[in-house]
């Protein structure tokens, strides 16, 4: 696969990001907080977008920050997800419910 954004991988990023705000008891306007905290000013209307898929390129800089965050976990590792990790989820390369490369 060529290392483009999908759809899917779009929207299986939003979720995975989603499951981790909710695990930290989290919502969109504390998340927005802490990416500012990190350096990264965003607004809710691009934070919801990308939450929830609705976007045909993530901002990378955001996936940076939240990767710097902790809080989206490998389930295979336990683990932090890195921020190429969660780019290749981003391009249908990593499943994040194993958070193993899909098989060719």
């Amino acid at each position: 696969m060529g290392r483009n954004f999908t759809r899917l991988g779009v929207i299986n990023l939003g979720n995975v990001t989603r499951k981790a705000l909710e695990e930290q008891g989290w919502d969109q306007k504390t998340f927005m907080q802490k990416l500012a905290e990190q350096g990264h000013i965003s607004n809710e209307w691009s934070i919801s977008r990308f939450l929830n898929g609705k976007t045909d390129k993530p901002d990378g800089t955001m996936i940076m920050t939240l990767a710097d965050l902790e809080i989206c976990r490998n389930p295979a590792t336990g683990q932090p997800y890195s921020f190429r990790e969660l780019m290749l989820i981003a391009c249908e390369e990593l499943d994040p419910q194993t958070g193993q490369p899909f098989s060719s």
